[in-house]
């Protein structure tokens, strides 16, 4: 079974509170961060906001690979 939480996968300028404050980081701490029914509030690190540069909502089920934002960065992109 694949693991839920991929940070590989996700925008590298997704934010949210608990990726600052945790202070374990262990699968288990990542899986519980990434859970399908979270209530986190996120926010891009370009904006500051709840909105990405292109204007659409931040979430990390909409800023991930396959989602086809323009505004999406890999970690590929950070080497």
């Amino acid at each position: 079974m694949e693991p839920r939480f991929d940070p590989f996968k996700i925008c590298q300028n997704l934010r949210c509170k608990e990726m600052m404050a945790s202070g374990n980081n262990s699968e288990y701490e990542r899986e519980k961060l990434f859970d399908d029914f979270d209530a986190v509030a996120y926010w891009c690190a370009c904006t500051q906001t709840g909105r990405g540069p292109d204007g659409q909502r931040v979430h990390r089920k909409e800023c991930s690979v396959g989602t086809r934002r323009n505004c999406f960065v890999g970690i590929e992109s950070l080497t």
